[in-house]
């Protein structure tokens, strides 16, 4: 999956942020759910997150809509950062740079193993879709 280009990004709107770190668990992770612009609401999950930078504003009335999100290059400070601080430890994984910036002016970094994309399918959902297929 491609996170730059598979999805809508633009306009789609940010519910919720969620971090586990929980002790038990064999990698910590960062739970993201939208409501795509297109689609719906789903859930996206950065497995085996390492960095984490969540310049967020608060107190912004309306809905945190995302302006812009990229997947960025190995040549990411951040990312060479995280290498060199490590002393070698992680230089035979590859982690990815996921950067999403909103309209209020928020920026979420984040350097994972990588994330996947889960589904709601509830009653909004239907909804969603019906209205969707009586709009065409």
């Amino acid at each position: 999956m491609d996170f730059t280009r598979d999805f809508y990004w633009h306009d789609s709107t940010l519910l919720k942020i969620d971090i586990d770190r929980t002790p038990s668990r064999k990698n910590e992770i960062i739970r993201i759910t939208i409501d795509w612009y297109d689609t719906g609401i789903s859930t996206m999950t950065f497995d085996d997150v390492r960095w984490a930078n969540l310049d967020m504003n608060f107190g912004y009335i309306g809905n945190e809509t995302i302006a812009t999100a990229q997947e960025l290059g190995e040549n990411d400070l951040d990312l060479q950062h995280l290498y060199t601080s490590w002393k070698g430890y992680l230089d035979k994984f590859k982690f990815n740079v996921y950067k999403i910036e909103t309209t209020s002016g928020s920026t979420i970094k984040i350097i994972a193993k990588g994330f996947i994309v889960k589904e709601h399918k509830g009653i909004m959902q239907l909804y969603r879709k019906y209205i969707r297929q009586r709009l065409r």
